[in-house]
């Protein structure tokens, strides 16, 4: 049986843990970001060649679009997780979250 200080640790130790992959989800966010782009920017190339021209604009409605979706999905992240602190459900969805952002960031390399 644990005491009260093990529990009161526990949970400190779990919100640290918690505050870290937030962040660290929050800055490879940012990397899948310029990869998503990179990857989007490098189809279009090849099959719009005559293009080139429209390149800029189509760059930063990317960005712009990217980053929209990327701002609703961290403030829903935090919303999530604050509703359902330390429970398996938390914990999985930070797991899903750092594998997609990883392959997004590593898909490039493949391609």
């Amino acid at each position: 049986m644990q005491t009260l200080e093990q529990q009161r640790q526990q949970t400190k130790t779990a919100a640290i843990v918690a505050s870290v992959l937030w962040v660290l989800t929050t800055i490879l966010g940012i990397f899948t970001i310029i990869y998503t782009r990179l990857i989007i920017l490098r189809t279009y190339i090849r099959f719009v060649p005559d293009g080139a021209n429209a390149l800029s604009l189509f760059n930063i409605i990317i960005v712009l679009v990217m980053a929209a979706f990327f701002i609703a999905i961290v403030i829903g992240g935090v919303e999530y997780h604050r509703t359902r602190y330390g429970s398996p459900q938390s914990w999985r969805v930070f797991a899903t979250v750092l594998a997609l952002e990883i392959g997004i960031v590593l898909l490039p390399l493949f391609l």
